[in-house]
């Protein structure tokens, strides 16, 4: 994939624990930002969100809940006893910065890209906890309340198993179709405002 210099390019996170190549995936995603510096987003998916927490405050439960060990295995090749307290001290700093530089959405007049979508009964609300973490009782999936019109709104987070993107009324567009969770899982791309996709 390349930028295009009068289109944005999003990407809407999760991009470890799917795989014995999370270490891969980040250092792609960071030669992809140093190629194109204008114009790309990198939002913060739910298990970045929880491998932060562990880095920055040494909570790994939730890290761990969400398949961080294949990542844990990704950076450190030696299992032996400690591999878990090596993986925290040898973490490249490159990486955990470009963790922290991730955001919790991306937002124009008429779209709104986030990981876990947005609360549909509080669309104005942004915090991490909807946007990241979906904590919104799968009411992204619900209709509009009457006489809103909502703007266009695409997230990640939940897979659908039909590996095909989810179009609701109302505007959600879920394109987490399965790549690293299903069997045969499609990486989708969208493309806004045309109603476009693709699958890899």
């Amino acid at each position: 994939m390349s930028a295009n210099a009068d289109r944005d390019v999003i990407f809407v996170g999760d991009y470890i624990n799917r795989g014995l190549g999370s270490r891969q995936v980040i250092e792609r995603l960071i030669d992809f930002r140093e190629a194109h510096p204008q114009g790309v987003t990198f939002l913060r998916g739910n298990h970045e969100g929880a491998l932060l927490e562990w880095l920055i405050h040494g909570n790994n439960s939730a890290f761990l809940a969400h398949g961080g060990l294949s990542t844990v295995r990704s950076y450190v090749t030696d299992a032996t006893c400690g591999a878990m307290i090596r993986f925290v001290k040898e973490f490249p700093p490159v990486h955990a910065q470009f963790l922290q530089a991730t955001s919790l959405a991306y937002e124009t007049d008429d779209v709104l890209v986030s990981h876990a979508g947005l609360d549909r009964g509080r669309p104005n609300e942004r915090s991490e906890d909807i946007l990241v973490y979906g904590r919104h009782q799968l009411s992204v999936f619900d209709n509009p309340p009457p006489g809103k019109v909502a703007k266009r709104f695409i997230f990640g987070h939940y897979v659908q198993k039909s590996m095909t993107p989810f179009f609701g009324r109302g505007g959600p567009v879920c394109i987490d179709t399965g790549c690293g969770t299903l069997p045969g899982g499609l990486l989708t791309v969208y493309l806004h405002p045309e109603g476009k996709y693709y699958q890899f």
